[in-house]
């Protein structure tokens, strides 16, 4: 009895010693594994609380037969008094050695990149992110998935 209680506990214990920082995660899949340079990706994030810093991060997800070492995107951010910022990201994702960096699944490659570390929105309200990707090709291939996550940066 004693040791099912203890077993109990432990993994309670574990269950909220766990928590999940994520406060938005959305992806899309590209069809074909195609990213025309004409696609633009678009997430929308509600900020509910200006007082917390948060994290956000790129997902991508290529395939093997990905031909470069990095992507390279163009963002933009607008917010909910039509502020924009726009940027230029570098998403390297291949060491020199052509090793992929990432989570393998399968013939896939998953990452996670950090896109902006413990930023502050400076108003509630609703943003949009929007990616293009930049590349030299029209249509890239072997980029199965991108998405968006912001996570709580804050403490518990």
């Amino acid at each position: 009895m004693f040791r099912k209680f203890f077993i109990f506990n432990i993994v309670l214990l574990i269950f909220f010693s766990c928590t999940n920082n994520e406060v938005y995660n959305n992806s899309q899949n590209l069809k074909d594994s195609l990213w025309n340079y004409k696609d633009t990706l678009v997430f929308n994030f509600k900020v509910p609380d200006i007082n917390k810093t948060y994290n956000v991060f790129i997902q991508l997800k290529n395939t093997d037969n990905y031909k470069y070492s990095n992507l390279f995107i163009f963002s933009k951010i607008n917010g909910p008094k039509n502020e924009t910022i726009i940027d230029t990201i570098d998403c390297i994702i291949c060491n020199q050695k052509g090793e992929w960096y990432g989570k393998n699944e399968s013939d896939s490659w998953y990452n996670k990149l950090m896109f902006r570390k413990r930023i502050r929105f400076p108003e509630t309200g609703n943003y949009k992110f929007s990616f293009v990707q930049a590349m030299r090709d029209d249509n890239l291939k072997n980029i199965t998935n991108f998405g968006l996550i912001i996570e709580n940066a804050d403490k518990n």
